[in-house]
């Protein structure tokens, strides 16, 4: 199924490099800008905005195969990937904005394309926090939905800006004001009032803010990476294989105090303000 898709999209690429005359619902985003939630560029061509979300799943899934030693697949799906960078960047990147447009025309932009570009490393490393400000500033960015912000906070997580994460809740805590008891397909008058794509809060109170996250797969081990934001205490629970993570912070003074609890047979790491150390199974604590 993985090669299916992923072949399926190469053999539209054309001699810009890029994935041209693409077929179907070219879905990205319920948002004011994409007309029928389709970006610029994406039914006749050279969307650099599908292009990148291309990339991006031929980069994990280049990393499934070759966990399951699939080299030299992994390393053509990553060979694929660099190439198709270099074209994004060769005919969407505008040097003046800093920004990679949807389209080689580059008159529209959108957050959703350059979360993309950092998501995926198109963006040099030393560049992202710079394109990452530019994401949450600009606004005459087409901007995301609450289904997009999903992404949306993996770049900020990603370019260290997590500490944010709390100030972008309004529009779910305007779905609890209005009566919602689930989160809607949109925030403005939704369709479906129980729609799976909005519930991202739910994971990434504990991911982000907690800052629990798998270190390998199968979640062998732990990296544990708080971004508390404005909070001074918290304390959260999110299950695991071998049972729960428990975590208790208190922020006083600029010290940060951490109570963790890891089930047997779990070891990580902890890290803060660029400083890592390392966790045991069971009880202990940090002082920061």
């Amino acid at each position: 199924g993985m090669r299916t898709v992923l072949n399926w999209f190469q053999d539209k690429i054309d001699s810009t490099g890029m994935p041209a005359d693409l077929e179907w619902w070219n879905f990205t985003d319920w948002t004011k800008g994409f007309q029928n939630g389709i970006p610029p560029g994406a039914d006749d061509g050279h969307s650099a905005n599908i292009s990148l979300q291309y990339v991006y799943a031929l980069q994990n899934a280049a990393e499934i195969f070759d966990h399951f030693g699939l080299k030299d697949e992994a390393g053509k799906y990553i060979e694929l990937s660099k190439n198709i960078q270099k074209s994004i960047l060769k005919y969407c990147y505008d040097d003046k904005k800093g920004l990679i447009a949807e389209r080689p025309e580059k008159d529209v932009f959108s957050q959703h394309t350059n979360i993309f570009g950092i998501l995926t490393n198109s963006f040099e490393e030393k560049d992202q926090g710079e394109v990452m400000d530019k994401i949450l500033s600009d606004n005459d960015l087409i901007k995301t939905s609450i289904y997009f912000r999903f992404y949306l906070h993996r770049a900020m997580q990603k370019t260290g800006r997590g500490d944010k994460y709390l100030e972008m809740l309004q529009p779910w805590k305007n779905m609890l004001e209005m009566g919602m008891t689930t989160f809607g397909e949109t925030d403005i008058d939704p369709r479906s009032e129980c729609h799976a794509w909005s519930a991202s809060p739910c994971f990434d109170l504990l991911h982000i803010v907690g800052g629990i996250f798998p270190a390998e797969p199968s979640f062998k081990s732990v990296v544990i990476e708080p971004n508390l934001g404005r909070l001074s205490k918290l304390n959260i629970e999110m299950p695991h294989p071998k049972g729960m993570i428990k975590i208790s912070y208190l922020k006083r003074n600029e010290i940060l105090n951490a109570e963790i609890f890891l089930p047997k047979g779990l070891t990580g790491v902890f890290k803060w303000k660029g400083k890592s150390y390392k966790l045991k199974e069971g009880s202990q604590k940090l002082s920061m």
